[in-house]
């Protein structure tokens, strides 16, 4: 073959290489590159490899098809597919730089995946299954490629004080989300901050001199008619501290927290620790950082540092009087009266809240979630759900 310049082989389309003695047509190069199709479905068909029934005398770096299988330098690539007359195309030409093949492909070295795969692993190369079932579980494999994981236990239904209900009162809140609906509590600026979590809603405050009540709150009603309510959480209290009742709270106020927030009067039920017990305690605070010393607390010791809690409270308008009720319980579904209240006017605001009362750690509140309902019936199992499980 003559030499030729590289500016001039660059002006090449292709060049004809011919046998010297009988003018044959031994092979045709395209120097600068070569591709089959344009992007638009009329000019876009690919490369139709002829279905050979015997692999061609030369096969180094020779790519060809025999009995609808996809050879490359002497070796299986895929399948062809097609076969006869019109044979089909290993090499897509509608979708730009993609492979498609049914059946099965063989690929060594490393496989760079861009824009994903489509389809399922479901053997390995000795025919057993790509996934393993454990104990209780059953995995089957479909005819179109997907597959189905299953269990084998018996399953059951059960009450769960803590699942979500079926059907969420206006005020409910899972804490799944960031807080809507709630006002902030801290007017002693103790620092407290609220962040969602996996658990519920965390309250954390931070060392603190003295008693700084801060939370967060909603107000549910205004003085207009009579009315009751129920509003109840599950809250857990987490501290390396506890000389001076650190505690987390379900709280109920006037609608003065929201226009004199330093001065109101509120009321808590308290999970707190002192020593080496947890003790639920009503308080009455006079504000947010001093505790009316006129109103017996009622502690009663609990088992942990978890506990169900709820106010029921109603309002007579005709009196301008409001009952309010403390109850908590170790489980969600049985309940203790733990202490009644009556009070001259009504009661607006709802809330969940935090004291570190000059604790030498800081204090972690955490809410699991918060949940109301339109009456104060103490009967009444405040709501969850009924949950499947799987029995081992």
């Amino acid at each position: 073959m003559p030499k030729i310049e590289q500016g001039e082989l660059r002006k090449k389309d292709k060049l004809i290489v011919r046998s010297g003695q009988n003018d044959e047509v031994q092979k045709v190069i395209f120097p600068n590159g070569l591709q089959v199709g344009l992007p638009t479905q009329n000019f876009n068909h690919g490369i139709g490899l002829q279905n050979l029934d015997t692999a061609p005398n030369k096969t180094t770096n020779a790519l060809y098809a025999v009995y609808d299988v996809l050879y490359f330098n002497g070796s299986a690539v895929d399948t062809g597919g097609g076969g006869g007359a019109t044979p089909e195309t290993f090499w897509s030409s509608e979708v730009s730089q993609s492979i498609f093949t049914t059946g099965s492909a063989a690929i060594s070295g490393t496989l760079d995946v861009v824009e994903g795969i489509t389809g399922s692993l479901t053997l390995l190369n000795d025919g057993t299954s790509y996934l393993k079932a454990g104990s209780n579980v059953t995995i089957t494999s479909g005819t179109n490629g997907s597959v189905t994981i299953a269990s084998t236990g018996a399953r059951f239904e059960k009450w769960d004080p803590s699942a979500p209900p079926e059907t969420a009162g206006d005020l409910d809140d899972e804490f799944r989300s960031a807080l809507a609906g709630w006002t902030t509590f801290d007017p002693g600026s103790s620092g407290m901050t609220t962040v969602i979590t996996n658990q519920g809603l965390l309250i954390d405050q931070p060392v603190i001199a003295g008693d700084k009540i801060a939370g967060v709150f909603k107000q549910f009603t205004t003085q207009s008619a009579d009315y009751e309510h129920t509003f109840w959480s599950k809250w857990s209290w987490l501290s390396e501290d506890f000389s001076d009742y650190p505690g987390v709270f379900l709280w109920i106020g006037a609608a003065d927290i929201v226009s004199a927030p330093s001065t109101s009067k509120i009321w808590t039920i308290n999970l707190l620790r002192e020593a080496t017990a947890f003790y639920i305690d009503t308080q009455e605070v006079n504000n947010y950082s001093s505790f009316a010393s006129s109103t017996p607390n009622a502690a009663v010791a609990v088992l942990g540092a978890t506990v169900f809690g709820r106010i029921r409270v109603s309002y007579d308008l005709g009196t301008d009087t409001t009952t309010f009720s403390f109850d908590y319980s170790g489980d969600g579904v049985g309940w203790f009266k733990q202490k009644v209240r009556t009070i001259s006017g009504h009661l607006s605001c709802i809330g969940v809240g935090v004291n570190n009362t000059g604790g030498s750690s800081k204090l972690h509140g955490t809410f699991e979630f918060f949940r109301s309902r339109d009456d104060a019936d103490f009967f009444y199992v405040p709501s969850g759900s009924m949950v499947t499980k799987t029995k081992a």
